[in-house]
């Protein structure tokens, strides 16, 4: 399972981004993945939710935005949406192309509810 890896690290992305804020919880998670990157939305779904269980995300809402493969031919510049990381222009054929996105995962968002402390004069 080699989504694991990757919510290890947005879980630790995600704490060291939280914790300035002690006692956060963590309300709301968006991430964009990109439609080569291997990962399925659901299975990332998934993972996340398991593994923030008992943590200061258990219960967030998770979303995920499937981001299109986007390419362009190096030989014509015809930019077009691959169904794979090694495709062919549907131009002039040639296999000279460059991935423009699709391969990343980004976490976009992180909602976090902190705790209002107030504070006693004596």
């Amino acid at each position: 399972m080699h989504e694991l890896g990757i919510v290890k690290e947005i879980f630790h992305v995600i704490e060291r981004e939280t914790k300035r804020a002690a006692g956060a919880r963590v309300k709301a998670i968006s991430l964009k993945v990109g439609s080569l990157s291997d990962l399925t939305p659901d299975h990332l779904r998934e993972s996340l939710r398991v593994y923030s269980q008992g943590t200061f995300a258990d219960g967030a809402e998770i979303t995920i935005e499937s981001v299109p493969a986007e390419a362009e031919c190096l030989e014509c510049g015809l930019v077009f949406y691959p169904d794979s990381p090694l495709s062919q222009c549907a131009d002039c054929g040639s296999f000279r192309c460059s991935l423009l996105s699709g391969r990343e995962i980004v976490l976009n968002t992180v909602e976090v509810d902190v705790p209002v402390r107030i504070g006693t004069e004596g």
